[in-house]
């Protein structure tokens, strides 16, 4: 027997977010400066480990001193939304 059959029980599942800020982030890959398309308060670069590598206040960063890889490249914009890409640097 099933001594559980037949019971009901309520399961919620939440809504995926959507990012509302994605700004394109050009040249990807890059070699020296990344640069995104929208005003922003903060770049930060991140490498595969989550170690923060660079950071700028400005919509360019300089990564020409990374080595060669994929890191996040984490964007804040004047309203304090968050975006996230994915960026290679090869030299």
């Amino acid at each position: 027997r099933f001594p559980y059959f037949g019971t009901a029980a309520t399961v919620e599942i939440d809504k995926p977010q959507v990012m509302a800020f994605c700004p394109v982030v050009y040249p990807n890959p890059t070699s020296e400066w990344v640069r995104v398309n929208t005003e922003v308060r903060c770049l930060t670069l991140y490498d595969m480990f989550g170690r923060k590598v660079a950071e700028s206040q400005q919509a360019s960063l300089y990564v020409g001193s990374q080595p060669d890889g994929v890191y996040l490249l984490r964007s804040v914009d004047k309203d304090g939304q968050i975006g996230r890409n994915r960026l290679i640097i090869r030299h």
